[in-house]
């Protein structure tokens, strides 16, 4: 009786699609909503920090906004190595049509 008792071991844990970040995301959600309260409180005792908040406010929505849209292009242009994908539709549409001409002159 002089085996020392083994550990067991551990389970595999399998990545899941909730593990994907959604503790991250509310954690986020979480902190814009107590900021967003205590800015609202600021406001409340300092009427004049609403311009400040409303500059930041903006400054936010464009910078945000400059993000997303460029980010979404910027993402693709990544993925494919940086190349542009060459645009070829001039093959594949239909020939011009000729105009009939008018000889009675």
């Amino acid at each position: 009786m002089t085996d020392a008792p083994q550990r067991p071991r551990l389970p595999s844990r399998a990545r899941t699609s909730a593990d994907n970040g959604s503790a991250t995301w509310l954690a986020v959600i979480v902190a814009i909503m107590v900021v967003t309260g205590l800015i609202s409180l600021m406001a409340m005792v300092l009427p004049e920090i609403r311009v400040a908040i409303l500059l930041l406010g903006g400054f936010v929505v464009v910078f945000g906004g400059h993000y997303i849209v460029w980010g979404h292009w910027l993402e693709r242009s990544l993925s494919n190595g940086g190349r542009r994908q060459q645009v070829d539709f001039w093959k594949h549409a239909a020939p011009p049509q000729e105009l009939p001409r008018d000889d009675e002159s």
